[in-house]
């Protein structure tokens, strides 16, 4: 457990790298998995002090060669992608992106492009989203790496529910199961999930007449496309995530 005090303490390069050879056995690889695996918990429970780690790793970039500077870029996007700056999000998962593929970091880069999806996604970037995702999702099948294939399966279909795309969602949603399903956990039932708020949305538009209004409007808003009918003009992509957010859980 690095903490954001420890952090600070590391006031030079040459402390940085008496840090990195007593706690990692110089191995710079672990201490990035170390950041990550404390931001990753920070950013469940207490978003203002994931902020502020973010900011310490950054100021460790000028300190550690080239090649890692593009993991402590992303972080600052995740963190980003959390508070719900989702232009600021885009920016750096993009210039973590383009680094990663300059550094010939191809694996790393399908990766990072599960998160990116999600921010498209919630910038109402659709067609952008998928073909990120599609991207993504070709390289992972070409490696083999199932566990990826599958999370970006449940990204690339919330996509599609969020354009209201439904049956296209239930379709990616179904071929992540197939791969969840064998060890289980939060993974699959992620996917169940939601897979069921589909169904669950779709059968209440079937409900016999008498149906409460609030349920109605309810819908409604979680429909950005019907909200543009009835309003008579697209509403802006803030407006339509304000409204139109769905409950869907992505993977990164």
């Amino acid at each position: 457990m690095i903490d954001l005090q420890r952090l600070k303490s590391l006031r030079s390069g040459a402390a940085i790298r008496d840090f990195i050879e007593s706690e990692f056995s110089g191995d710079v690889e672990r201490l990035i998995d170390a950041l990550d695996e404390n931001l990753n918990q920070l950013l469940r429970s207490d978003i203002k002090g994931a902020e502020r780690f973010a900011r310490q790793t950054l100021a460790l970039a000028e300190h550690l060669p080239p090649e890692w500077n593009a993991r402590l870029i992303s972080q600052q996007a995740r963190v980003a992608l959390w508070r719900g700056d989702y232009q600021s999000a885009k920016a750096q998962y993009s210039k973590a992106l383009r680094q990663f593929e300059e550094h010939r970091n191809f694996e790393a880069a399908a990766r990072l492009r599960k998160g990116l999806v999600e921010v498209l996604m919630y910038l109402g970037q659709y067609r952008e989203a998928i073909a990120t995702g599609r991207k993504a999702l070709r390289y992972f099948r070409r490696k083999a790496l199932k566990t990826d294939e599958a999370q970006l399966l449940t990204n690339i279909g919330n996509v599609y529910h969020r354009s209201d795309r439904n049956r296209l969602a239930l379709l990616y949603y179904t071929k992540a199961r197939k791969i969840f399903a064998p060890k289980g956990g939060i993974p699959l039932a992620i996917v169940d999930f939601n897979d069921s708020q589909i169904h669950r949305f779709l059968d209440g538009w079937e409900t016999p007449p008498g149906k409460p209004i609030e349920d109605l409007v309810a819908a409604l808003l979680g429909r950005p496309q019907l909200v543009a009918v009835f309003s008579g003009r697209l509403p802006d992509q803030a407006g339509a995530h304000r409204t139109g957010r769905r409950l869907v859980v992505s993977i990164e």
